[in-house]
């Protein structure tokens, strides 16, 4: 997947500047051990659980990042943002239907939300379904106009999925006068260059590449009439052409040796056919 999504929810209001310190630094047994110490204080602060969560999830210990988010949830109903959190473990993971699960739940508790509404369509796409993750898209800009990370993810749906060249050209563009130099901004403007043919890009070389099979081609084929009336030196020339059009051409290193053997220059025909090996 080429798509944008926010990496997880915002902070808890229970993070402190003491938490922040030892996870900037990495120190996350630490950051553990801080909010261990205020959980003593405030056993039933959700906030800090989801936390907990946090931290664990940047260990990788994903199924006790789980766990703390579900407790955050249980003893506060309402509380959507673990669910969320959930939800991006179980993407990373590629597990599909848990991860549409927990962001539904999530959605289910606060539907105005663009980033799980963007996260989920994500989750969709990882299924092939990209007509639901079209909608859920659509529904994310109603929500939020202009949220980058669902007009990214829009523009690429119609650049890989839908085929429909300019409407891609039209959300990249978009994307990038929005998002600037954002995490996905490289990616558009690729794209961009890709859709535009640029020189250096992927369709420039594509076609660049096809014009060269081309005229290898036609050369070849005026080589095969060369040689067809025993005219050796000519099809040697434009067999020779035709690996000068395309280097990769196995057809026109084979008939330059065929060419070459024929005009009894064994050494320079055997090097040829090692080129079309």
């Amino acid at each position: 997947l080429c798509l944008a999504v926010a990496a997880c929810s915002d902070s808890s209001p229970g993070e402190t500047d003491e938490y922040t310190a030892a996870m900037n630094a990495g120190r996350y047994d630490d950051a553990l051990a801080i909010l261990k110490a205020q959980r003593e204080q405030n056993p039933h602060d959700a906030s800090l659980i989801q936390l907990e969560g946090l931290t664990f999830w940047k260990l990788n210990q994903y199924d006790n990042a789980i766990e703390r988010f579900e407790a955050a949830v249980r003893l506060l109903p309402g509380y959507p943002e673990p669910l969320e959190d959930i939800g991006y473990i179980e993407m990373g993971r590629k597990r599909w239907a848990q991860s549409e699960t927990a962001i539904s739940r999530s959605l289910a508790i606060s539907r105005r939300n663009a980033r799980a509404l963007t996260a989920l369509a994500v989750v969709k796409l990882g299924t092939n379904n990209a007509a639901g993750a079209k909608v859920l898209l659509d529904e994310a800009l109603r929500v939020q106009p202009g949220y980058p990370p669902a007009i990214f993810d829009i523009a690429w749906l119609n650049y890989k999925w839908f085929k429909r060249t300019e409407d891609a050209k039209r959300g990249f563009e978009q994307y990038i006068a929005l998002a600037g130099d954002a995490t996905q901004a490289g990616t558009a403007r690729e794209i961009l260059a890709d859709i535009n043919g640029e020189p250096g890009s992927r369709t420039s070389d594509r076609r660049r590449m096809a014009a060269d099979r081309q005229s290898a081609d036609n050369a070849i084929r005026r080589g095969n009439t060369a040689y067809a009336r025993r005219d050796y030196t000519e099809a040697t020339a434009c067999y020779k052409r035709a690996t000068e059009f395309d280097d990769r051409y196995p057809a026109a290193f084979l008939n330059l040796g065929l060419a070459r053997q024929a005009a009894g220059d064994t050494s320079g025909a055997i090097s040829a056919l090692v080129g079309a090996v």
